[in-house]
């Protein structure tokens, strides 16, 4: 940030009033050109940040990173099994929420389940909707009150 005022401090040449409208754009403005500025001549590695990612990095990166990410899954599976299926515990806050995601198709939106409240995430988990039956009764008692909410 200090570096990014440093910057704009020497493109507008002067100290800006940002209490004034007309200085406080013209800061905005200079500031947007130093942060791409400092981006651009910015180095990570061997790769500037300004500059656009090449498809073939993201290729070796996602190839060099899929074993890690099987042995993650696997490792869940096993765990999963053997912890709920074999030795028969109960399942978790965490494990509720798994199961509710699962049974609700959001297993790939992590951020979807996130963005729900604390009180709504435990009223779904405590609907147990993991459990045969009750995942259907669940989505049709959504459907009628979305269309009973449509027709008012």
């Amino acid at each position: 940030k200090n570096l990014v005022n440093k910057k704009v401090y020497e493109l507008a040449g002067r100290q800006l009033n940002l209490k004034k409208e007309k200085d406080y754009q013209e800061f905005k403005r200079h500031e947007k050109v130093a942060q791409k500025e400092i981006l651009k001549n910015t180095m990570v590695g061997s790769n500037n940040l300004g500059e656009d990612i090449n498809p073939r990095d993201l290729l070796i990166f996602w190839v060099m990173e899929s074993p890690l990410r099987t042995l993650k899954w696997g490792y869940f599976q096993v765990r999963w099994v053997y912890k709920f299926n074999i030795m028969g515990h109960e399942y978790g806050e965490e494990e509720k929420a798994i199961l509710t995601r699962k049974a609700l198709t959001i297993v790939f939106r992590a951020d979807v389940w996130q963005g729900y409240d604390d009180e709504t995430k435990q009223e779904t988990m405590d609907k147990e909707l993991w459990l045969p039956g009750r995942t259907e009764a669940f989505r049709k008692e959504m459907r009628e009150d979305y269309f009973a909410s449509k027709r008012r």
